[in-house]
């Protein structure tokens, strides 16, 4: 059957935001400023913008649900 567990604690799944967070700061301080600006403006175009928007938001709550899950080893998955 199929059940979710949302707690914090050790072994969840905020592990690999820190990991993903920590090589996003590593690749915007070794990259030329001009590309980090670049990066962090929304398109011209309406629908563009309008999309960037909807993954923006969809990425932070599935980054958000990761820190809730808990891993659980020895299952199928892992």
């Amino acid at each position: 059957m199929f059940s979710l567990e949302f707690h914090l604690g050790l072994f969840n799944g905020w592990w690999f935001i820190v990991i993903i967070g920590i090589i996003n700061i590593a690749l915007m301080v070794t990259y030329p400023s001009h590309y980090t600006k670049r990066l962090f403006n929304l398109p011209d175009v309406k629908n563009e913008r309008l999309l960037s928007i909807i993954y923006a938001a969809l990425l932070n709550l599935t980054m958000l649900y990761t820190v809730f899950v808990s891993i659980k080893f020895g299952t199928f998955f892992s």
